[in-house]
C-alpha cells in the first residue's frame, strides 16, 4: 500500500541521514515522500537540501524541479531540468517528463509536446506521459489525439480514473488540480 511505502521510504531516508547527513539521496527520497503526503513546504526544503549537498547531482536538480511543479512553482523547473540534462547527458526519460510537465502546468502546451513525445519511445506504457499529452492535446483543440492518449491509458490500466487522480496527485493549488481534471474530462477520461 502506498501509505505504508511512503512511511518506509521516510524511515529509511531518516536512518540514512542519521548515519551520514552529507548525502544527497536520502534528502531526495524524503522530499519525495513529503511531496506525496502533500507536505509541500517540507518537500521543497528537502529537495533544496539535497541540491545544496551535491550541486552536481543531476537527479537532485530533476527531483527538486518536480517538487516545485507540484508545489505551485513550475516556472522554476525548466532551468533546473536543463541543468540536470547538462550534468547527465545520458539522462533518463523522467527528465523529459518533468520538463513537459512544467510546460504543461504553465499552460505552454505546444512547448510541452516536444519533451513528452520523446519519453514514449523509451517508456511507451508510462501513464503520466499519456496524461500530460492528453491534456496538451485537449487544450490545443486536438480532440482526436487527446482521446487516443486516454484510450492508451485505459489499455494500460482499465481502472484508471479522475477520482484516483483527485485523491492521489499532490498539487498544492486546488485550482491547478481542477484545471488538470477538467482537461482530462475534455479528453474523455472519466
Amino acid at each position: 500500500n502506498a501509505v505504508q511505502s511512503l512511511g518506509q521510504a521516510s524511515e529509511l531516508a531518516q536512518k540514512a541521514m542519521s548515519l551520514d547527513d552529507s548525502l544527497s539521496l536520502p534528502h531526495r527520497v524524503l522530499g519525495g515522500a513529503f511531496l506525496w503526503r502533500k507536505q509541500h513546504d517540507l518537500a521543497v526544503a528537502e529537495g533544496e537540501r539535497a541540491l545544496s549537498l551535491d550541486p552536481n547531482d543531476a537527479d537532485a536538480h530533476e527531483s527538486l524541479a518536480s517538487i516545485l511543479i507540484f508545489a505551485g512553482r513550475p516556472e522554476e523547473a525548466p532551468k533546473l531540468i536543463e541543468k540536470a540534462m547538462r550534468l547527465n547527458p545520458q539522462y533518463p526519460p523522467s527528465y523529459l517528463l518533468a520538463l513537459g510537465f512544467a510546460y504543461r502546468v504553465m499552460e505552454r502546451y505546444e512547448e510541452a509536446l516536444g519533451p513528452l513525445l520523446k519519453v514514449l519511445p523509451r517508456a511507451p506504457n508510462h501513464i503520466p506521459t499519456h496524461l500530460h499529452l492528453a491534456v496538451c492535446y485537449a487544450e490545443l483543440g486536438r480532440q482526436q489525439e487527446a482521446r487516443v492518449e486516454v484510450a492508451k491509458i485505459l489499455r494500460i490500466n482499465p481502472h484508471f480514473s479522475l477520482e484516483w487522480i483527485r485523491r492521489t496527485v499532490p498539487y498544492k493549488d486546488p485550482t491547478v488540480l481542477e484545471r488538470f481534471l477538467d482537461s482530462l474530462r475534455k479528453a474523455g477520461l472519466k
